[in-house]
């Protein structure tokens, strides 16, 4: 009966969402809110791929989110469909995850700052790539003719749903039943036959394919890109703190994160670099307060609500029980003393 009314939620929830449009207009201001909290929402769950279920603390995400914009604007300008440079896109960027598996066989803040450095590195050799990249100068996308955000909202919010989809397939399978082994102990999940590699880099092209997607859909929404704006690292950090801020590991507490962290970068954006800071704070005030994030903190409420209030029944249960072993208990000493007596 959960899944029903759970199933009959998300549907209710995907409806409005794809209605919404429709109230905003497809050039208002909350249609393009609603693709920039799809957009985050993606990139949160595209990490915890790797980030969640294999706890592979990566900072590498902005060359998946650079290598897919750059891609798919190539694309564009060689006369692609846009649908068409949205996959482009998706498998530049997982083929740039095979590259950086390399960094793979390192550990803990080895592996974390390798995948930082590789991500520097992608970006000086698409700076220098300037066939490609255009360089300093960047690339330049033509305005079609009616330019609405609806075809962006529709399109992150399909790709949501979609990335969704797949984590959770994942982590029921035999690959997440590994990453989380893999996760918890890696030497445990090698002597036991898992080989941790094969499944890393799994893990890392699942999330590097829906990064490298919504880099695509960016570029074409943005129209203009330049190497230091697509390879920022601010595509790697954004989903760090929204998986912390969300849950990390979980499915809705990624989603969570992913939403609450795009609407306060769209409200701290005014404020400038100031709004990096204010991140940091709440990110670090969420971790000493709530180490689960508040999909953890919720969850974890309504878990101890539902133990320490047992239902009518239960408790019925429990009484009548023990009555019945109390009156078994006084039948069978009464029928020692009976015995006693006649002999």
């Amino acid at each position: 009966m959960k899944r029903l009314y759970l199933a009959v939620l998300i549907a209710i929830v995907l409806a409005v969402l794809f209605a919404l449009p429709i109230g905003t207009g497809p050039k208002g201001y909350y249609t393009y809110l609603g693709y920039l909290v799809f957009q985050m929402v993606v990139l949160t769950v595209a990490w915890d791929f790797a980030g969640g279920l294999g706890r592979l603390l990566s900072l590498g995400n902005a060359a998946f989110f650079g290598v897919g914009a750059t891609t798919a604007a190539v694309a564009i300008v060689h006369g692609f469909p846009m649908p068409l440079s949205f996959l482009v896109g998706g498998v530049f960027g997982a083929a740039t995850a095979v590259v950086l598996s390399i960094s793979l066989k390192l550990r803990g803040l080895y592996f974390v700052m390798s995948t930082l450095f590789l991500a520097e590195l992608m970006e000086i050799v698409f700076l220098n790539w300037t066939s490609v990249s255009g360089g300093n100068v960047g690339i330049y996308l033509k305005v079609p003719t009616n330019f609405t955000f609806l075809p962006f909202y529709y399109a992150t919010l399909i790709v949501a749903v979609l990335a969704i989809f797949a984590y959770q397939m994942l982590r029921k399978s035999r690959v997440g039943l590994a990453l989380r082994a893999i996760g918890d102990d890696e030497d445990a999940a090698r002597s036991l036959g898992v080989d941790p590699l094969r499944y890393k880099i799994m893990a890392l092209i699942f999330s590097a394919f829906f990064t490298g997607i919504i880099g695509a859909i960016y570029a074409n929404i943005t129209l203009y890109l330049t190497v230091t704006d697509t390879f920022s690292l601010t595509w790697s950090i954004n989903p760090v703190f929204a998986a912390i801020i969300g849950g990390v590991g979980t499915l809705w507490g990624g989603v969570i994160g992913g939403v609450i962290m795009a609407l306060l970068s769209q409200e701290l954006v005014s404020i400038g670099a100031i709004s990096i800071a204010i991140q940091s704070l709440i990110m670090i005030a969420i971790i000493i307060i709530w180490p689960t994030g508040v999909y953890g903190l919720v969850s974890k409420r309504l878990l101890h609500r539902s133990k320490t209030t047992p239902s009518a029944a239960l408790a019925s249960s429990v009484a009548v029980g023990t009555q019945v072993r109390t009156f078994e208990s006084n039948a069978q000493d009464s029928s020692e003393e009976s015995l006693r007596r006649s002999t």
